[in-house]
């Protein structure tokens, strides 16, 4: 469902956060979400069938959550843990600057244009296992019923605004 998470960080907080882009059906111009999208809807009981109303759908969000922690188990030994995401509602293309020529993440670019979302990411209580996740939620069926770990439901005091660092 996810076709591009970019690691993100903010200079008030060791948390690691990830701005996400949704697959949608190049069909609907970019709108809908492709099946793996649609797949992650109905599991978390989503309506969800767009980019934006998955965006703004708090189940869809804690379905993706699920996942997420599903993952942060898979790179436990990086010693990286994401524990903040925001999807985005835009495409990164060459069009818009947000890729370059050659297909890379134009990472200044994006910092620049995405600094409020990232800002709101550290601003606002969006640490997903107390925000996203159901009570009892801990357990994923579809993840053969492993456990995630206990995580801290720890307040995050509000951080000065990012702002991008110059190469």
């Amino acid at each position: 469902a996810v076709s591009l998470c970019m690691v993100v960080s903010h200079p008030t907080s060791d948390e690691t956060g990830c701005l996400l882009m949704l697959r949608s059906d190049y069909l609907s111009g970019g709108l809908a979400l492709d099946e793996a999208g649609l797949r992650l809807a109905s599991k978390a009981g989503s309506e969800a069938t767009t980019v934006m109303s998955a965006r703004q759908c708090v189940l869809f969000r804690r379905g993706l959550a699920v996942e997420l922690e599903y993952v942060n188990h898979q790179i436990a030994h990086h010693k990286i843990q994401v524990r903040r995401f925001q999807i985005l509602r835009e495409d990164l293309s060459i069009a818009n600057g947000l890729l370059d020529e050659d297909g890379n993440i134009n990472r200044a670019r994006v910092l620049s244009r995405h600094r409020h979302i990232i800002n709101d990411m550290y601003n606002h209580e969006t640490r997903y296992p107390s925000k996203w996740l159901l009570p009892g939620a801990e357990s994923s069926p579809s993840r053969g019923g492993r456990e995630s770990p206990a995580l801290p439901q720890a307040r995050v005091p509000s951080p000065a605004p990012f702002v991008p660092r110059r190469p």
